[in-house]
């Protein structure tokens, strides 16, 4: 599991690296935030990828892949591209002596959260079952439920915030 952790974990950071460079490019410190879901959908799919590849893993990817990409697509859309400063980020930075630093330094610990959130994709892959049983089929229907309406919510939010 270690091995499996560390190779997780450094592509987390590579990503997280990209992330800091895209903010000393653009001084959009909430950049990070499209990288949480990239991030962890990376180390899930990292720690998937090292077992063999089942049906059941398969979707589970396959839903890993739908929900990171749609939430980091909105974050892109609507705060990245409408170049929107998070006050966040610009409350935590505003005693920083050196903020594209400390940046880094925070964008790496975000990078370590990721790595264990998505830690219990390894679980899935070293899972005996290799097909989906109820509670599988049950997970997935609220998987669905679940990401059709956080897909309508942040459109509401989106159309309220415009």
């Amino acid at each position: 599991m270690f091995e499996s952790y560390l190779l997780g974990l450094t592509a987390i950071m590579l990503l997280c690296l990209i992330f800091w460079f895209i903010y000393l490019l653009t001084d959009l410190s909430s950049v990070i935030d499209t990288g949480w879901s990239l991030g962890i959908a990376l180390g899930g799919g990292i720690y998937l990828f090292q077992e063999t590849l089942t049906v059941r893993s398969g979707i589970i990817f396959i839903c890993l892949m739908l929900w990171s990409v749609r939430l980091a697509g909105f974050l892109f859309w609507t705060r990245l591209i409408r170049k929107i400063k998070d006050k966040r980020y610009e409350k935590i930075s505003e005693n920083w002596t050196s903020k594209k630093f400390m940046f880094l330094l925070n964008y790496l610990f975000q990078g370590w959260l990721m790595s264990l959130i998505a830690i219990p994709f390894y679980f899935v892959a070293k899972s005996s079952s290799a097909t989906f049983d109820l509670l599988d089929w049950f997970t997935l229907g609220i998987f669905i439920f679940a990401l059709v309406f956080e897909s309508l919510s942040d459109w509401q939010l989106y159309l309220y915030q415009k």
